[in-house]
């Protein structure tokens, strides 16, 4: 339990004791239930679970002054005391309000609260959102760079859209490229944030027709700004960076910036294929799904043009696989736009490089159900086509859709 000097214990034991009033008897039971409370979940490491939050709230109801009790007592606890009951407050949300200059002193002070008050603050909602704009708008680098990473986290983003102008002041101030993107992210979700979180986007699905609608109505007051105008043509250099991180980071923007799909998809997929022949894909890979569902049914007339014509075998591969990309839902390209299709048979039957056709059976047996053109298209090409490997990925192709119907 923590020791303040006034429960039995002498004073010596405290641990740089401070001139600072003595609470109270009762207030120092308070604080001891907290960590009571904090303790009895198993294991503590964990985030505070409903159980615990409840019983802290009940404390703070029944103890009005707690929040300042336990402010006075961070200068004088122990690093586990102190870090459970920055935990504590963390757990009261906006209501603790009076503790976020406290909190944020922690967070940037670089001691061993720091993480721990910062997981606080991110539970505090509008008063964290309005100490981090500040931080933002008069901070040096890192702390403003680490307070817009936080006003644009899941747990502050529901409130944070009245930081969205700060955000982008910041954003067109940044010279490094790298940086620059990093704050277009981040002023991108801030500015979004309001609209986002609004009932009727949070259930579509995002290869549905709904969804460029919904992100073009998210995304628009931030297309529009003045800020989002000014850096624009960076972005679009940054695209085609020889820093194939860089360019990643880029072309993932692009949608949030309202570049149209016949301009911004074709980069997509030079890219990706570049960064396949490099080995380069990793994490970056990731955001292509996002930047393919941004724009929903405007991306397949790029995508077929790409996989149709053309001299790099790369390039037509990856684009017949985005082709078929498929969402959480289960849902893909060809529910929305009947020509995916026939533009993968086709692609089947006359690409001349063995990967491309390939790729084509993949796709085309990725899409469900299977269509009578696709399973023909698969018989033709299990018999007639000139590679072993597309004859032999055909006829395995076809035993999969056959399977399946069975079951």
């Amino acid at each position: 339990m923590l020791l303040l000097g006034c429960s039995g214990l002498p004073v010596e034991t405290v641990p740089n004791p401070r001139s600072i009033e003595h609470p109270s008897e009762a207030t120092v039971a308070a604080v001891d239930a907290v960590l009571q409370a904090i303790d009895d979940q198993y294991p503590r490491s964990r985030p505070l679970s409903e159980e615990t939050r409840r019983r802290i709230r009940e404390i703070a109801d029944d103890h009005p002054k707690l929040v300042r009790q336990i402010l006075d007592t961070l200068d004088v606890a122990a690093p586990a005391d102190g870090a459970r009951l920055v935990r504590a407050v963390g757990a009261l949300g906006a209501d603790a309000a009076e503790a976020v200059p406290k909190l944020m002193e922690l967070r940037f002070g670089g001691g061993e609260l720091a993480a721990v008050a910062a997981a606080a603050l991110a539970d505090m909602g509008p008063p964290a959102v309005r100490a981090y704009s500040e931080k933002v708008r008069h901070g040096g680098p890192r702390e403003a760079a680490a307070s817009a990473a936080a006003l644009a986290s899941p747990q502050l983003l529901p409130y944070s859209g009245e930081a969205g102008p700060v955000l982008r002041e910041r954003m067109t101030q940044q010279e490094d490229v790298d940086d620059l993107l990093e704050w277009a992210r981040y002023a991108a979700a801030v500015s979004s944030s309001p609209e986002r979180f609004r009932g009727e986007y949070r259930d579509i699905s995002p290869m549905s027709d709904k969804a460029p609608a919904a992100v073009n109505e998210i995304y628009a007051e931030f297309r529009q700004s003045r800020e989002a105008q000014a850096v624009l043509s960076s972005i679009r250099t940054a695209a085609d960076s020889e820093d194939i991180n860089i360019a990643f980071k880029a072309v993932q923007l692009l949608p949030l910036f309202g570049v149209p799909a016949e301009q911004a998809v074709p980069s997509a997929v030079q890219l990706y294929a570049r960064a396949a022949r490099e080995d380069e894909l990793g994490l970056g890979a990731v955001g292509f799904f996002q930047f393919f569902a941004a724009y929903g049914r405007a991306a397949v007339p790029p995508l077929i043009t790409l996989a149709t014509s053309g001299d790099d075998a790369l390039v037509r591969k990856v684009a017949v696989g985005f082709l078929a990309l498929r969402d959480p839902m289960g849902e893909n390209r060809s529910a929305l736009s009947p020509e995916v299709v026939p533009t993968l048979i086709k692609v089947l039957m006359n690409d001349r490089n063995a990967d491309v056709r390939g790729a084509a059976i993949s796709a085309l047996s990725a899409i469900w159900p299977s269509t009578d053109l696709t399973i023909d298209a698969l018989q033709q090409a299990s018999v007639n086509d000139d590679s072993v490997e597309v004859r032999a990925k055909a006829k395995a192709a076809l035993k999969r859709i056959a399977d399946a119907a069975q079951e």
